[in-house]
Formats: C-alpha cells, sequence, structure tokens
C-alpha cells in the first residue's frame, strides 16, 4: 500500500525533473522529462481530488436539473438525478459523472434562446467545475 500516493507521484515528478533531466543527453530528452514531470504534477493533484470533485460536480448538477422540467431531456435529467455510481472507484464515479456532463449540453442550448436563468446557472457550475479542478503548476 502506497499511504500518500498523490505525494508519491509528486516525489517522481520532481526527481525527473531535478535528476533525469539535466542528465539527458539531447534537448528533446529534458524537454520531455519537463513534459512527463508536469503531467506526473497533474496526474498527482487529480488523484487527491478526483472522487471528491467529481461528486460535487453530480451533486451540482441535481440542483441545476431540478428546475428544468419544461426543457427537452427531462426524463433523462431525473433518470440521473437518482443514479448512483456503482461504487466510489474512481472508474465508476467516473462513469457517472460522464454521463451526468453529457446532459446539460441540450439543456444549455435550449436555455440559451428560452430561459436566461438556466442558462447563467449553466456557465456557472462550469465556471465552479473549471475552478475546482484547475490544475496549479508551480513556476507557470
Amino acid at each position: 500500500m502506497i499511504p500518500r500516493p498523490g505525494d508519491a507521484l509528486n516525489a517522481i515528478a520532481m526527481r525527473l525533473l531535478t535528476h533525469i533531466a539535466p542528465e539527458a543527453g539531447s534537448q528533446f530528452a529534458q524537454a520531455d522529462a519537463a513534459l512527463l514531470n508536469g503531467l506526473l504534477q497533474t496526474l498527482s493533484q487529480d488523484y487527491e481530488r478526483a472522487v471528491a470533485n467529481r461528486l460535487l460536480d453530480i451533486d451540482e448538477l441535481r440542483e441545476l436539473f431540478e428546475g428544468c422540467n419544461k426543457a427537452p431531456g427531462a426524463a433523462e435529467r431525473a433518470a440521473f438525478s437518482t443514479e448512483t455510481p456503482a461504487s466510489y472507484l474512481l472508474a465508476d464515479v467516473t462513469a457517472l459523472h460522464a454521463t451526468g456532463f453529457e446532459l446539460p449540453i441540450q439543456l444549455h442550448a435550449w436555455a440559451e434562446e428560452n430561459d436566461r436563468t438556466v442558462d447563467r446557472a449553466v456557465w456557472a457550475l462550469l465556471r465552479r467545475h473549471s475552478e475546482r479542478n484547475r490544475f496549479e503548476m508551480p513556476g507557470l
């Protein structure tokens, strides 16, 4: 068992950047090591928050869908609102999350023409989602 996998991924990323990249024989290899460092750092951040953030998104989607019964796709949104992930494994939570994030597309297209309040609510949800999942990259 790795007790703090996010920290472990970050340590691997830093070792790659500070020990492997400087020893690389070409600029390409150094740039590739730097790219791998960034990817490992983002993976570390996402690992630590993935399930919590996806569950928050699912809750916010359900809140958004509550008052939108007159918009097309109401049955699909209602069905989603009663679903639960098969488990709390990241893959299962991500599957439900992906299903949920397909639903605002049709709702938002309708709201742009028919309901400014819902239109703004969709944009606000997307903003909160992007802020919640933003990666912190030191030095950038």
